[in-house]
């Protein structure tokens, strides 16, 4: 905290006038306090929403990869030589 806090009790009705470059001083400091603060709450909010988030995300990466794995052995069978097919064919029936 920038600013100089006075306790109430203690400001006088003839408080000595502040230089512009004391006010703008704590200004500034409490501008930079502001968005420090900020810019925590919004990292928190960001870190509770990816919490929340994170089991949907694996469900659908496992579902993914379980289509892409799927896929990828039916096409890779048909994809093989007539000769292989008819060899795995003959195995599969023996």
């Amino acid at each position: 905290m920038h600013a100089k806090v006075q306790p109430i009790g203690a400001v006088k009705r003839a408080s000595p006038q502040r230089s512009m470059a004391e006010v703008l001083t704590d200004v500034v400091g409490n501008l930079q306090d502001l968005l420090r603060s900020e810019i925590h709450l919004r990292q928190a909010q960001a870190r509770e929403e990816l919490r929340a988030l994170r089991p949907a995300g694996v469900l659908i990466t496992v579902g993914i990869l379980g289509g892409l794995l799927s896929s990828r052995h039916c096409s890779w069978r048909l994809s093989w030589p007539w000769y292989v097919r008819c060899c795995c064919a003959a195995e599969q029936t023996s």
